[in-house]
């Protein structure tokens, strides 16, 4: 196998060496010639999936700011990934405002009636209600 985000993935869900699973994201990060959104976009959830969610916020935000792919639904699907990323770090008004983004996004591309929107609209409302509430 040559993708070490899948190797990583791999080693961390199958074989439950999250020791491995780190190198391989690391290696992957290190041999990044070229930063792209899909690039940044897996490595922040690699590094969600090992715990390291501080890790993960520069490399989740550049994602969306090098995101040229045309699509509101993949960007808003990017914004909902770092609001609730930020949400669990509690930086809440961050999240709350790329939650609204998020959910403003994947809104314009599909259908109104769309069940997964229903979903990105629910988790924006519970994200949003957060920093409404927050100490």
């Amino acid at each position: 196998m040559s993708d070490p985000l899948i190797e990583a993935r791999i080693a961390f869900e199958r074989d439950h060496d999250a020791s491995r699973a780190r190198e391989l994201v690391d290696r992957a990060i290190a041999a990044m010639t070229e930063r792209t959104a899909e690039q940044c976009g897996r490595i922040a959830a690699r590094l969600v999936m090992l715990g390291d969610r501080e890790r993960a916020l520069p490399f989740a935000r550049e994602a969306i700011e090098l995101d040229a792919s045309g699509s509101t639904i993949v960007l808003g699907t990017r914004h909902m990934f770092y609001a609730k990323l930020l949400h669990e770090l509690h930086r809440w008004r961050e999240a709350a405002h790329h939650a609204s983004e998020g959910a403003r996004l994947y809104a314009l591309g599909c259908a109104a009636d769309d069940r997964e929107l229903a979903f990105v609209r629910a988790d924006a409302a519970r994200i949003i209600a957060s920093y409404s509430t927050e100490p």
